[in-house]
């Protein structure tokens, strides 16, 4: 059995930049809620600190690879698949330009959940899972083999998957 490999997200500029100026601008408005008094300000204050909370658990930490089976690790789960049931396909990136959040981020924390997109020069549009941290780098696209199974974005070395002679 092949040793297993691991691979630790890392975030592009843009996630950087936007998680930081969100999280800058809701903490902000959080205080300045909290302090002004009234339930309802007080209630939107926490609406904006769940949105500030939700996200750290729904970003990818880390990937491993054991040549069976690929594991997204986040803060309290983990998604497991199975390369039984998907073909790995290494992208070198991916474009956001081209892409509708249908249930998304598109930076903050991360680029994870439901996409829209076109990928690989196709020119018909996929629907897929995101779990992405970094859209320039590292990018696995996992192709089920099954048609009723969804595709799967994904960060992971690509080394893993392609083979030098």
């Amino acid at each position: 059995m092949e040793p297993i490999k691991h691979y630790k997200n890392k975030w592009d500029r843009f996630t950087i930049i936007m998680t930081t100026l969100v999280l800058i601008v809701i903490t902000i408005a959080v205080f300045a809620l909290y302090c002004e008094g009234g339930l309802w300000l007080q209630v939107t204050a926490t609406v904006l600190l769940l949105f500030a909370i939700i996200p750290i658990f729904l970003r990818p930490l880390s990937t491993s690879y054991d040549s069976e089976k690929l594991v997204v690790r986040f803060l309290c789960y983990k998604k497991v698949y199975s390369l039984s049931q998907y073909t790995p396909v290494y992208i070198e990136h991916f474009s956001t330009t081209k892409a509708v959040r249908i249930f998304a981020s598109g930076g903050y924390f991360g680029y994870w959940g439901i996409w829209r997109m076109h990928l690989n020069g196709r020119d018909r549009w996929d629907t897929l899972h995101s779990y992405t941290t970094s859209r320039k780098e590292d990018c696995i696209l996992l192709m089920p083999k099954e048609e009723s199974k969804h595709k799967v974005l994904l960060n992971a070395d690509g080394r893993w998957f392609t083979t030098t002679d």
